[in-house]
């Protein structure tokens, strides 16, 4: 599955740990804006179709000096159930890169990308 990133970060905009899905882009504004509020310039949000693509918002919390993450692959399908009719599941896999001795402050890492969302054709 292709990846794109979208923005990356480690200042501490997000310092909680968070993993999120987003489907419409009222909500990806929202969590735009959130972050990038540490940046000194802080870019536009770039364009995504929502009908063809998801956005995933990864961010580690606080961790070591130096440390950053990344996603590393993403799994998008769809599940049936009797009850509840058809729903598009996510499943995102995230590495944890170490920290770099020499680097004194704490790192919050946080990833944006977006990825295809499930298709049946």
């Amino acid at each position: 599955m292709t990846l794109e990133r979208l923005y990356y970060d480690n200042a501490g905009a997000v310092q909680d740990t968070v993993q999120l899905i987003i489907r419409e882009p009222a909500v990806f504004e929202e969590q735009w804006r959130t972050a990038t509020a540490s940046n000194p310039f802080p870019p536009q949000a770039p364009s995504v179709d929502f009908s063809s693509r998801l956005v995933v918002l990864v961010a580690a919390g606080r961790l070591r000096p130096g440390a950053g993450i990344r996603v590393d692959s993403a799994q998008v399908g769809e599940r049936q159930t009797a009850e509840a009719g058809s729903f598009e599941s996510t499943i995102v896999f995230v590495r944890v890169t170490e920290g770099c001795p020499g680097i004194e402050d704490w790192s919050y890492p946080m990833e944006i990308v977006a990825i295809p969302r499930y298709t049946d054709a």
